[in-house]
């Protein structure tokens, strides 16, 4: 019989019958970490389509104040 390594990663906290208080509080820690990851990589993707792809290609001549306000709605809209 193969026991999966991730299956056992994942039974430590009730093998070491931990209270269940705990586990929630590491898997809101992990789903907070994940959260957090995904609105920085939504942030990174609108500037950078804001700043490569719309200043180079579409539009030349728009001002800083405009490409941010891009930048933003880009955000929101994601």
């Amino acid at each position: 019989m193969y026991i999966d390594r991730d299956i056992i990663v994942l039974a430590n906290p009730e093998i070491a019958q931990l209270p269940p208080w705990v586990i929630a509080l590491v898997a809101a820690g992990a789903l907070a970490a994940a959260l957090s990851t995904a609105a920085g990589l939504l942030l990174v993707i609108s500037t950078a389509v804001s700043h490569d792809l719309l200043k180079k290609t579409f539009a030349k001549n728009i001002t800083e104040k405009k490409e941010l306000y891009l930048q933003d709605f880009q955000s929101l809209w994601q």
